[in-house]
């Protein structure tokens, strides 16, 4: 697999952080995840490329809600 390096605004890597782990994945996985969705793959669906099989998996929207949340709560601080 090849590797990349990102950079990316501190808030943005909480948010992916949060998502990671409301959906039980390393945040590797998740970016990934969101990027096959958005380009197209079968796969991205479920994260079944990555093993991942858990509840929050199956719900593509699970991220998205808590990347939400996290982007609310730190608007209010």
């Amino acid at each position: 697999m090849a590797q990349m390096a990102l950079r990316m605004p501190p808030d943005l890597r909480e948010s992916i952080k949060a998502a990671a782990k409301a959906n039980e994945r390393t945040m590797n996985s998740e970016v990934i995840h969101h990027l096959k969705r958005i380009f197209g793959s079968a796969e991205a669906a479920t994260g079944a490329e990555f093993g991942d099989d858990t509840p929050a998996a199956v719900d593509p929207n699970t991220a998205v809600e808590a990347a939400g949340q996290f982007h609310t709560q730190q608007k209010d601080c």
